[in-house]
């Protein structure tokens, strides 16, 4: 299986300049658990890092930080784990073990075409040993 195989259909994105609330609001609505932050349609939202739900609920939540005033771009894990939409399994999961994350962004001819979470390559896993 490759990576662009595993991509769910729904990639969410936001502008840097996003708030943190606004960002929950993203995920809540999208039923995702993070978003892509890029940096404005001048660089045709270059992908520039990423936000989970966790981020935020341990980041700045838990430290009472005003989710309304701080940006995403504030928050988000600048340069994000990265593999080609090509990249198999192996590839994938010695990526994310190499960077310590459980999401790596997916490119294909350089553009940004989905996100693969560790969940999505355990059910991978699971569903080749069946």
């Amino acid at each position: 299986m490759l990576a662009i195989d595993l991509t769910p259909p729904t990639l969410v994105t936001t502008d840097e300049a996003t708030s943190l609330a606004e960002a929950a609001r993203l995920m809540r609505d999208k039923g995702v658990g993070n978003v892509v932050v890029t940096r404005g349609e001048e660089d045709g939202g270059r992908p520039v890092g990423i936000v989970t739900d966790r981020d935020i609920v341990v980041h700045a939540l838990a430290l009472e930080v005003d989710l309304q005033t701080l940006t995403v771009a504030d928050l988000c894990t600048r340069e994000p784990a990265a593999v080609d939409a090509r990249a198999d399994l192996f590839q994938i999961s010695a990526t994310m073990n190499e960077h310590g994350v459980r999401r790596v962004l997916v490119f294909r001819d350089r553009q940004l075409a989905g996100i693969v979470s560790l969940d999505d390559v355990v059910a991978a896993v699971a569903r080749l040993m069946n």
